[in-house]
């Protein structure tokens, strides 16, 4: 009974000290609102937290295409603004109504806190859309117009974003696992003299 109890003990500290898991971050939903002109001149960017350190593995906007490219980018935090561009990739599009875009297998890596990612096409003479009205919507949104600047919008946007992350999962604190240590030494103790009586 006590080699059974000890061993289902460690075999809960090592499940609970291990992995980390794949898990969506962020999913606002899909837009089903009016469209926000989305072009070279106009684009956005949305605010969310990271609650653990994270690999961010894909981002999706939700947006109509044009033939050109969109750069996606993680920002950091300034202000409640977008501030310096952390990561940056380019997604290659072409002509399309409304649909979830984005970019996979990217690997990179953030701590936990606040962060912005940006949705930056290069369309010029065909703008598109980003849908609003996202039944979930991020924290924060940001637009970026012509004054090169980013600056709050007049209200919450409601933009489509996804992000698939993989969460390290908290490490255990070395007090805790002294203490989880000590109480397993007690049981085989206690085992040890049960079985010499």
């Amino acid at each position: 009974m006590i080699k059974r109890t000890l061993v289902a003990a460690a075999l809960a500290l090592a499940l609970a000290s291990g992995g980390a898991q794949a898990a969506n971050v962020v999913d606002t939903g899909t837009p089903s609102g009016p469209g926000y002109s989305f072009d070279k001149t106009q684009y956005f960017a949305g605010g969310f937290s990271l609650l653990g350190d994270s690999i961010i593995n894909s981002i999706q906007g939700y947006f109509g295409t044009a033939a050109g490219h969109v750069g996606i980018s993680f920002l950091s935090d300034v202000a409640d603004l977008p501030g310096a561009v952390l990561f940056s990739t380019d997604l290659t599009t072409t002509v399309g109504g409304a649909a979830w875009n984005g970019v996979s297998n990217l690997g990179w890596s953030l701590a936990a806190g606040s962060y912005w990612v940006a949705f930056t096409p290069d369309y010029a003479s065909l703008y598109t859309e980003m849908p609003s009205g996202a039944a979930f919507p991020l924290i924060a949104y940001a637009q970026h117009r012509d004054s090169g600047n980013w600056q709050e919008p007049l209200s919450n946007l409601g933009l489509g974003v996804r992000i698939d992350a993989t969460v390290a999962a908290p490490v255990p604190e070395p007090t805790g696992i002294a203490m989880y240590a000590l109480g397993l030494a007690g049981l085989a103790v206690v085992a040890r003299r049960r079985k010499q009586a």
